[in-house]
């Protein structure tokens, strides 16, 4: 991305590169392109609001662009999007869940905490904040903490299950213009409620989505395609339809937490295949929101250059450390949410040092140019690897237990 004059088409398309789950629809990217003004990230030309339906806008360079240390990556000063594992309290048990997490959970840091740790997201001129767990609408003071936030110049989104949303909490979700991720896995009452291993959760969260609605609180339906509800997929979109959603979203079920235990879950390659092209089939009918289906292909992109030469065996790097991070539970800092689930590497801990200590530390090094493809045991003679994205997940390799093993959910393996 380069300062100065840009075309509001070009901005779309890099919003989608980094931030899949945004709309690329000129309507809700001019809401985008707003909330960028009002962080002062970009500047119309000629004075005018984006909502004035301008061809063009400027990038203007700041403190948010620069870092403030020497790396071999493009790195920020301070990372434009991080995660907040507020708790690992839940009230579902779900087959697939990354956390592990549990009905009961005393392990949960204070209110005080988290507020002191939004201050100094908005502080660092941060852009975008995904609060998640467990389920975070069950942290003790979940209603102070969203309330201390409303007024963050922060985009903020929560993830959430969907069971046990109030219409008061609604209306507070609403008033910190939150936008949701909710989950559905399956489309219809015996396909959810069997993977999420509760009754009546599909029901709920149907009221749910009427009450969000109600609101006019934006919604993702975020979905993990497992063999029970792969053949469900038009479903889904026709929920994502009827209940106004913004997105739609599909994930296959990864092997950290109880994932590791679901492989009785898990797609053959035949269904794989079948799920991706009935996916790629029914994308282009339902135009009104955005939808995306990260699956092993989905991180096959095109040939480009980017900080990677394989070739010269330079750096390679992705958004871990760069311009990510994640907060778990406890307060320990990892390059992302990958890290929480597998437990490894962790850079930093946020009760002991603030963010920007942590985040200007010498621990990053493997993912801010310490790592070129050679290292790679199978990635650097791969046929794929000029344009695959997974070779550059650090995290991903993690999950098999080494930091240059092949990727988890590799496409070729």
């Amino acid at each position: 991305m380069t300062w100065g004059p840009l075309y509001i088409s070009d901005l779309a398309k890099f919003i989608c590169k980094e931030y899949p789950e945004f709309s690329a629809t000129p309507e809700y990217l001019c809401e985008i392109i707003d909330f960028f003004v009002k962080k002062g990230l970009v500047t119309p030309l000629h004075g005018k609001s984006a909502q004035g339906n301008l061809d063009k806008i400027t990038l203007i360079e700041s403190d948010v662009s620069s870092s403030g240390f020497q790396t071999k990556t493009s790195t920020f000063s301070f990372p434009l999007e991080v995660e907040l594992f507020l708790t690992r309290r839940c009230n579902m048990k779900c087959v697939h869940c990354s956390v592990d997490a549990k009905k009961s959970f005393n392990g949960e840091l204070s209110l005080e905490y988290w507020k002191n740790i939004f201050d100094q997201l908005e502080n660092s001129h941060l852009i975008k904040v995904t609060i998640t767990g467990g389920e975070p609408t069950l942290f003790p003071g979940f209603p102070e903490l969203i309330d201390y936030i409303k007024d963050k110049k922060i985009y903020k989104g929560l993830l959430t299950n969907g069971i046990s949303l109030t219409e008061s909490t609604v209306c507070l979700l609403k008033k910190a213009d939150i936008v949701l991720g909710i989950s559905i896995d399956g489309a219809d009452d015996k396909t959810h409620d069997s993977f999420r291993r509760t009754a009546g959760a599909f029901k709920k969260v149907l009221g749910s989505f009427d009450k969000l609605n109600r609101y006019s609180v934006k919604f993702d339906i975020l979905s993990v395609i497992h063999q029970k509800n792969f053949h469900q997929i038009e479903g889904l979109f026709q929920i994502a339809r009827k209940y106004q959603a913004i997105g739609l979203i599909l994930n296959v079920i990864e092997s950290v937490g109880r994932g590791k235990k679901a492989e009785k879950w898990m797609l053959s390659h035949d269904e794989m295949d079948h799920a991706r092209k009935e996916f790629y089939r029914l994308q282009p009918l339902f135009p009104e929101f955005h939808s995306s289906f990260k699956e092993p292909q989905y991180y096959l992109g095109k040939d480009r250059d980017d900080n990677c030469n394989v070739e010269k065996n330079e750096c390679i790097s992705c958004r871990g450390g760069n311009s990510y991070m994640a907060v778990d539970t406890d307060g320990t800092v990892y390059p992302c949410p990958y890290g929480v689930f597998v437990g490894k590497m962790p850079i930093g801990n946020s009760q002991k040092q603030s963010l920007s200590e942590i985040w200007n530390s010498e621990n990053w090094h493997m993912f801010r140019g310490g790592t070129t493809i050679d290292q790679l045991k199978a990635c650097s003679i791969c046929p794929e690897k000029n344009r695959c994205e997974l070779k550059s997940c650090r995290m991903r390799s993690m999950v098999q237990g080494d930091p240059y093993a092949r990727p988890y959910n590799c496409p070729l393996a």
